[in-house]
C-alpha cells in the first residue's frame, strides 16, 4: 500500500522517528573557532572598505566643485563614518566570559554570538539604505556638471547592483546563522 493510496501524508509524517542532532564539545569548540575567524575576518574587511570610502570620499570633496555633488559625497562619507562606528560597536564579538556562565561546551556563548551576527547580517540593508540619498545626490550633481548621460546611467547600476549584491548576501548569512542557531538549540 502506498502512501497515496491511504491519503494519511500528514500521520505518516509525524510518525517518522526524531533525528538527534549530537555534537561532541571538541566540534562545537571547532565550529566556534571556525565561526570566530569568519567574523572577524569579515569585520576587519568591512572596517578596510569603509576607511577607504572615507578616504576616496574626503579626496573627492577636495575635487569637485559642484554643490550638488559635494552635498551626495558629504552624505556618503557621513555613511561611511557610521560604517565604521557600527563595525567597532556592534559586529565585534563579546568576550566568552567564564565556564560557569556559559555553560561546559561553550554552546551559549557560541548561541548568542551567532544571534548577534545574524541581527546584524539582517540589519545590513538598513544601512545600505542610508548610503542612498548621498548616491543619487552624488549622480545629480555629474549630470548637473556636464556628465555624459551614458556614463551617469552605468554608475547608478552599479551602484544599485552593489546595493541588492550586499542584501541577498546579508540575508544568505543571516539564514547560516540561524541554520547553526537551530542546530544548537536541538542539543540543549
Amino acid at each position: 500500500m502506498s502512501i497515496t493510496e491511504d491519503g494519511d501524508v500528514p500521520s505518516v509524517w509525524k510518525s517518522q522517528p526524531l533525528q538527534t542532532i549530537s555534537i561532541s564539545p571538541e566540534q562545537m569548540r571547532s565550529r566556534a573557532a571556525r565561526f570566530e575567524a569568519q567574523t572577524n575576518r569579515r569585520n576587519r574587511s568591512d572596517m578596510a572598505s569603509f576607511v577607504v570610502l572615507f578616504l576616496m570620499t574626503i579626496g573627492g570633496m577636495m575635487v569637485q566643485k559642484n554643490m550638488l555633488t559635494r552635498a551626495g559625497i558629504v552624505l556618503t562619507a557621513l555613511w561611511a563614518l557610521v560604517g565604521i562606528y557600527s563595525v567597532r560597536r556592534y559586529h565585534r564579538l563579546a568576550a566568552p566570559g567564564t565556564a560557569e556562565a556559559m555553560g561546559a561546551t561553550g554552546a551559549t556563548w557560541y548561541r548568542q554570538q551567532l544571534e548577534r551576527q545574524r541581527d546584524v547580517a539582517s540589519s545590513r540593508p538598513w544601512g545600505i539604505a542610508l548610503a542612498a540619498p548621498g548616491v543619487c545626490l552624488l549622480l545629480m550633481g555629474y549630470v548637473d556638471a556636464g556628465a555624459p548621460r551614458n556614463i551617469v546611467a552605468i554608475l547608478a547600476g552599479v551602484a544599485a547592483f552593489a546595493g541588492i549584491v550586499g542584501v541577498i548576501h546579508g540575508r544568505i548569512l543571516a539564514g547560516r546563522c540561524q541554520l547553526e542557531i537551530n542546530q544548537i538549540r536541538a542539543m540543549e
